[in-house]
């Protein structure tokens, strides 16, 4: 099953009901993003990092099992610009 929003689609199974997205990568053969769901039929929301690899026609997931709920994102927002500047990547 894939979700629309604006252009951009999400294959989700039919276990989630999808509320938001945003493409970390995207390319014909490769997404990976952090995406808001909810369990079918729920109403708790959650925050998931997803990555899905297209092979033949259809996308199968990669990584899903990763609920979000307990990461600290302003730690690793300046964890991963201090990794940045201290070995030059760009």
């Amino acid at each position: 099953m894939s979700v629309e929003d604006g252009g951009k689609k999400y294959p989700l199974g039919d276990f989630w009901e999808y509320h938001d997205g945003y493409d970390i990568v995207r390319s014909n053969t490769k997404i990976v993003a952090i995406v808001v769901v909810s369990r079918a039929g729920g109403t708790a929301k959650e925050l998931r990092f997803y990555s899905w690899r297209k092979k033949g026609d259809e996308w199968k997931v990669e990584l899903a099992r990763t609920g979000t709920k307990n990461w600290d994102w302003e730690k690793l927002a300046m964890i991963a610009k201090g990794f940045k500047q201290k070995h030059g990547i760009v």
